[in-house]
C-alpha cells in the first residue's frame, strides 16, 4: 500500500514540462506478466465533424504593402488602428508590422489600411485546420481517458513491477496531455486572431530627370543623354 501511495503521489505532483508532440500518438498498451495493464488509447471517439462550412477552423493572414506620403506617420497610425480594433503588434521592424487582430475585424481592418494609400501589394489568405483542430481534440481526449485508465489501475496494482510499468506510462502521457494541450490552444489562437502583415513606403524619389522638358540642344536628345543621367 505505501508503494501503491508512494507511486500515486508521484504522478500527482509530476512538473509540468514541455515535450516533443509525437506525429501520430502510438497505442498506449501495456502488458505485464500478471495480465493488470492493458490500455488502449486509440478507441474511437465521438464525431466531430463541423456541422457546417462556418463551423470549420480557417486560419487567415494578409500581407499589405503600402505606398504613403509619410511611413512614419503611418506606422503609428496602424499601431492605433489596431489597438482600437482590439489587436496588438506582434513584431514591428521598421515601417513594417505584424499585427494580430480579432478575426471579426479582419476584413475591416485590411479595408481602412488599403485606403490610407498606393496599394503596391496585397495578398491574402485562408488556411483550413479544421482536420488538424479535429485530429489534435481527438488524440487529446484520447490520452486523459488513457491516463484516467491507468490511475484507476494504479490503485488495483500490487506487484511492483505493475507500479513502475504503470507510473512510467503515466509519466509519457502526462508530458503528451501538456504538448497537445499547448498545440490545441496556439492552434485556437491563430484561427481566433487573423495575422495582418503591412509595410509602408515613402513615394519612390520624384524621376526629376525624366521630367525635364526637352533639350534646347537636338544632338543630346537625339543620343538619350536623358536616359544615361538617370543611372547615375
Amino acid at each position: 500500500m505505501a508503494l501503491r501511495a508512494a507511486a500515486l503521489a508521484a504522478v500527482v505532483l509530476l512538473p509540468a514540462c514541455s515535450a516533443v508532440f509525437r506525429d501520430a500518438m502510438p497505442a498506449h498498451e501495456m502488458r505485464a506478466s500478471s495480465g493488470l495493464l492493458a490500455v488502449d488509447s486509440d478507441a474511437p471517439s465521438p464525431s466531430l465533424e463541423p456541422r457546417s462550412a462556418k463551423d470549420r477552423k480557417m486560419v487567415r493572414t494578409a500581407e499589405l504593402a503600402l505606398e504613403v506620403p509619410r511611413a512614419d506617420d503611418a506606422v503609428s497610425r496602424c499601431e492605433a488602428l489596431i489597438a482600437g480594433k482590439g489587436g496588438w503588434i506582434e513584431r514591428k521592424d521598421g515601417a513594417e508590422l505584424r499585427c494580430r487582430v480579432p478575426v471579426a475585424v479582419f476584413a475591416e481592418v485590411l479595408a481602412e489600411l488599403r485606403a490610407w494609400g498606393r496599394v503596391l501589394r496585397d495578398v491574402v489568405q485562408a488556411e483550413d485546420v479544421t482536420e488538424q483542430h479535429r485530429d489534435l481534440g481527438i488524440r487529446l481526449d484520447n490520452a486523459r481517458r488513457s491516463r484516467e485508465r491507468l490511475l484507476a489501475l494504479l490503485e488495483k496494482a500490487d506487484k511492483v513491477e505493475d507500479l513502475l510499468k504503470i507510473e512510467s506510462e503515466l509519466r509519457r502521457l502526462t508530458e503528451e496531455i501538456e504538448s497537445m494541450t499547448a498545440m490545441l490552444q496556439g492552434l485556437e489562437s491563430r484561427v481566433a486572431l487573423a495575422t495582418i502583415t503591412v509595410s509602408f513606403h515613402a513615394p519612390q524619389g520624384t524621376d526629376r530627370i525624366a521630367r525635364r522638358r526637352p533639350s534646347r540642344f537636338a544632338w543630346i536628345n537625339a543620343i538619350g543623354a536623358e536616359h544615361v543621367l538617370r543611372t547615375f
